[in-house]
């Protein structure tokens, strides 16, 4: 498995998109260039279907946490116990095209980007998965 670290300073300068709450996790989005990524599968009939969406060089997943969302035109916190608050959509709308900046790992994951955006997770059970053609990374709190 790939070192946090290793992708996150890969991911510096590059482009936020897809970004979305819920569908299994607290927040997920797309880093880096789009590519089509294919599969095939089955329709709950048991119908063959070639399954296609855009994909980003990195994926990344907030699974679990407390996270506290910032931006210019407001703040919000998500939690893995509770829905997401209504106003969280046009704060995460800003995200779209941000470019992370830094990061910061230790007790919480912090990541800021370059219009005053910041996303900084923690808690006892934050969980942070990135998946990418380097591999698999996996944060936790120690």
């Amino acid at each position: 498995m790939t070192r946090l670290e290793t992708i996150l300073r890969a991911q510096r300068g590059r482009y936020l998109w897809g970004v979305r709450s819920g569908e299994g996790s607290l927040l997920s989005w797309h880093v880096g260039d789009p590519h089509l990524h294919v599969e095939m599968g089955r329709t709950p009939d048991g119908v063959d279907q070639r399954f296609a969406e855009a994909r980003g060089h990195w994926q990344v997943e907030i699974l679990d946490g407390q996270l506290r969302i910032a931006t210019p035109v407001g703040a919000a916190t998500l939690d893995g116990d509770a829905a997401a608050p209504e106003s969280v959509g046009a704060l995460l709308a800003h995200f779209e095209g941000q470019a992370l900046v830094s990061f910061e790992l230790g007790e919480a994951l912090a990541l800021r980007f370059d219009l005053e955006a910041e996303l900084v997770l923690g808690g006892r059970r934050a969980w942070v998965r990135v998946s990418g053609p380097e591999g698999e990374a996996e944060w936790k709190p120690s």
